[in-house]
């Protein structure tokens, strides 16, 4: 009967002795990596490499994408706001700012004007950066209701909104506000 390479005599203790390095080879011991560790070691490497460009690329996407995702960003939190508050909540561009204002009926004229008790959120965009809006071939404004819904223009057509932020090269990137509020990044131009 052969003799196990590793006995234990006593109580945790391991007889080492008698292995040495024919022994162990010999044994099915092994020195080095097979092709199979190599490869699985070089794909989880890969992997793990991808994720982090794909998240780095997220994060640093460059200015006119990140100002497009930071003015969507606002534009929810408007809209949320005016559905919490049951007021309405205007975004307003301004070349390279934009301004977002609570508004309030308070005396039930039916007008609704700046809501004196909250400050206008005004952002200034990164140097280089603008940003407009248009519905149709006009500039205008977003102003959503108590219902999220965009307010419809002063004929009372529904009408969506068209925001563009550009660099100074031109670069344009584009967001829809629907008539329902709905905040589309997925558009966009060149």
């Amino acid at each position: 009967m052969a003799r196990p390479l590793l006995s234990m005599e006593g109580r945790g203790h391991v007889d080492v002795s008698s292995i040495d390095s024919k022994t162990s080879s010999a044994r099915g011991f092994r020195n080095g990596l097979s092709l199979f560790d190599v490869m699985i070691t070089l794909g989880l490497t890969g992997a793990l490499i991808g994720v982090g460009v794909a998240s780095t690329a997220r994060r640093n996407p460059g200015a006119v994408t990140t100002a497009r995702h930071d003015l969507a960003d606002e534009l929810r939190k408007a809209r949320m706001q005016a559905t919490l508050g049951g007021a309405r909540v205007r975004f307003e561009a301004q070349g390279g700012q934009y301004l977002i204002t609570r508004l309030s009926d308070a005396d039930g004229d039916g007008t609704w004007e700046w809501d004196a008790t909250t400050a206008p959120h005004k952002v200034d965009l990164p140097t280089g950066i603008s940003v407009n809006a248009f519905s149709g071939s006009a500039s205008a404004v977003a102003e959503f209701d108590g219902r999220g819904f965009l307010v419809p223009s002063r004929d009372g057509a529904s009408r969506s909104v068209a925001v563009t932020v550009t660099d100074h090269t031109g670069r344009s990137e584009l967001l829809q506000i629907s008539p329902s509020g709905y905040i589309d990044e997925a558009a966009s131009i060149s």
